[in-house]
């Protein structure tokens, strides 16, 4: 039998990779804290599903909508968390980056609390968006 915390990340997963953040809304508590970790324009502890969608706003305009969510290779989960391990793939201009990441969750309420970023190569991810955007 698979964990139901398995299944509400593979369904929050599957929204993200649709290419509409906003597709994931229904899966955030309203007062969630996301933790993007660096130096870099993004980075910083935000609260709240607006501030979520600001983020990943920032990140779509600062790669000009070349922004993929590549795949999710693993998900794990508890009773009170999930963790998944995530590529992305950035375009600015000439440049591209791929991002390894593993995202830490806090489920309460089978709505995600909050979330904790690694990135593998945090100084490659802060360097691409060194400029500020």
């Amino acid at each position: 039998m698979v964990h139901p915390n398995i299944e509400f990340m593979r369904r929050y997963s599957a929204a993200l990779q649709a290419g509409q953040a906003a597709d994931a809304l229904p899966y955030y508590a309203e007062d969630l804290v996301l933790h993007i970790p660096g130096r870099g324009p993004h980075s910083g502890t935000t609260h709240g599903q607006d501030a979520v969608l600001a983020y990943y706003t920032a990140v779509f305009q600062a790669t000009d909508g070349r922004f993929e969510v590549v795949g999710v290779d693993d998900i794990l989960a508890s009773d009170d968390h999930a963790a998944s391990l995530v590529r992305w793939r950035l375009h600015r201009g000439e440049r591209t980056l791929d991002v390894d990441r593993v995202v830490v969750y806090r489920i309460v309420d089978e709505k995600i609390k909050e979330i904790w970023v690694r990135d593998w190569d945090q100084y490659a991810y802060d360097e691409f968006f060194a400029d500020g955007t």
